[in-house]
């Protein structure tokens, strides 16, 4: 990109914006008091816990699709002999079960009134979603698989944006 010859020009509509944003949130008004079946709600969480498994996978490359990943997440909820053999899944599987595991476990855990986030519970969510992992040199749920800020690299590629000199007044 040539920052010179950028132009950084807007223009804001304030009308229009007012107007979307009282629609905004006059919807979440409405959504918020929707009363809905817990048959209705049941369903609801699962698509949600489904599409976010899928979502997050997916951003790693797991090419499953929705469909498989609502599979996989039933075989772990109820394998049909009662014992899991993480040994015969493919690492796809396994990143699905794990990330559903920790899901399952974040929405336990972090309920009305809960304590805040720690450094424990990120350790615990890291250790879920890696464990089996076939990632080098990645020890589930221990720090030193996350580099220290001496150990990161920066480059001069990944810093570059317009220099101060050159921004506009």
């Amino acid at each position: 990109m040539d920052w010179k010859t950028s132009s950084f020009a807007y223009r804001l509509a304030s009308d229009e914006l007012f107007d979307t944003l009282v629609s905004i949130k006059a919807y979440k008004e409405a959504s918020l008091s929707l009363v809905v079946s817990p048959e209705w709600q049941a369903q609801l969480d699962r698509l949600n816990r489904v599409r976010a498994v899928h979502g997050t996978t997916a951003i790693e490359g797991n090419p499953l699709s929705e469909a498989e990943v609502a599979r996989q997440m039933e075989r772990r909820s109820e394998p049909e002999d009662g014992i899991e053999d993480r040994r015969v899944l493919t690492k796809e599987q396994l990143q699905i079960r794990n990330a559903e595991e920790a899901q399952t476990w974040v929405k336990c855990r972090f309920l009305p009134y809960s304590p805040p986030i720690c450094l424990e519970d990120v350790m615990t969510m890291h250790r879920m979603i890696t464990r089996d992992s076939d990632v080098a040199n990645n020890i589930p749920g221990e720090s030193g698989a996350i580099p220290r800020p001496s150990e990161r690299r920066i480059s001069a590629e990944s810093t570059a944006g317009l220099p101060p000199k050159d921004c506009p007044p």
